[in-house]
């Protein structure tokens, strides 16, 4: 048998094959009149034909700044501040809510304790501690199983934006259930208050299992630039778009909803809670509306219904 057959054929470099970007051009192979090298995602008088790519010796030189971010992208952070928000202000109650009985003297039949009284505690069904921790522990362990599932629905079948949407819808059902598992009639009747209350944590997860893996990647999906990009300002002086750190930016907004949501939320039902204002599940009802208003989102957002997973673009790396 003769030895292999060798070509000098360039096999696909890993990052393009994932990412589909290129490196930049050298000067001497730069066509400045080449389409493929311009986007018209940004035209005006000073980029007619829109945004360049870089040459390589413009990639070193030009400054860098973050590219344009549109106002109405970051109206998609609102869905996970709000599901956070949701979920810690849910943890961070739920056990007293299983635990402990409600106090006789309960000014309103809702769960907060009766006024005046600084050692009373807030609760409703009175199911003792054994299960209020394998509630709170069967919460956490569906919201981190969840997304499993979630995000390959979000990568692989209907795609992110429909299973955000999904998730939302899971999230009201689940927020009515617990305000449901708190009214009065249902605390009085603690079986059929755990009933609801379960099917709450059940339905609760599922909606967080399909918004919190699919929603940074379709926040970053709005950047419109699959590369780094050439602008010209009216001075005259050139600057690169970055696209690394525009997306950085878009990540830091993206956790910065997650820690006021987690935060914020959880302290005021603290708060709320210790003043006597509230009752136990009734902060939910905010927290439903806001999770509500996502659906009313700019259809600017929605992806293509199939998307090509990562797992199938890394096959592609091993048979090239």
């Amino acid at each position: 048998m003769g030895a292999p057959e060798y070509t000098d054929e360039k096999q696909p470099d890993l990052l393009e094959v994932i990412t589909g970007e290129h490196g930049s051009s050298s000067e001497e192979d730069y066509d400045y009149e080449d389409p493929k090298n311009y986007s018209t995602n940004f035209v005006d008088e000073h980029n007619p034909k829109g945004l360049r790519r870089p040459t390589e010796h413009e990639s070193q030189t030009l400054r860098r700044v973050i590219g344009n971010i549109r106002y109405s992208t970051i109206i998609l952070c609102l869905c996970e501040f709000a599901e956070r928000a949701s979920y810690y202000s849910t943890t961070g109650i739920l056990t007293n809510y299983i635990q402990r009985r409600i106090d006789p003297n309960s000014p309103h039949g809702w769960g907060a304790p009766p006024p005046g009284n600084p050692d009373a505690s807030a609760g409703a069904l009175g199911k003792g501690l054994q299960t209020a921790s394998a509630l709170t522990n069967l919460l956490t362990f569906l919201a981190y199983v969840a997304p499993l599932f979630g995000g390959y629905m979000g990568d692989s079948t209907i795609g992110r934006w429909y299973a955000i949407q999904w998730g939302v819808f899971f999230g009201f059902v689940g927020h009515l259930f617990f305000i449901f598992a708190s009214i009065p009639g249902a605390i009085s009747n603690a079986n059929a208050g755990l009933g609801l209350c379960i099917i709450a944590i059940v339905t609760l997860s599922v909606g967080t299992g399909f918004i919190k893996p699919n929603l940074l990647p379709l926040l970053l999906d709005q950047y419109p630039e699959d590369t780094d990009m050439v602008k010209v300002l009216p001075s005259g002086e050139k600057i690169i778009l970055d696209r690394e750190q525009t997306l950085s930016r878009l990540t830091n907004i993206f956790y910065w909803s997650i820690n006021i949501g987690s935060i914020l939320l959880r302290n005021l039902v603290k708060y709320s809670l210790n003043e006597k204002y509230i009752a136990i599940f009734e902060i939910k009802i905010h927290i439903t509306i806001s999770q509500a208003n996502y659906c009313s989102v700019d259809y600017r957002y929605r992806n293509k219904v199939r998307i090509e997973p990562v797992v199938e673009k890394l096959s592609q790396v091993e048979n090239s």
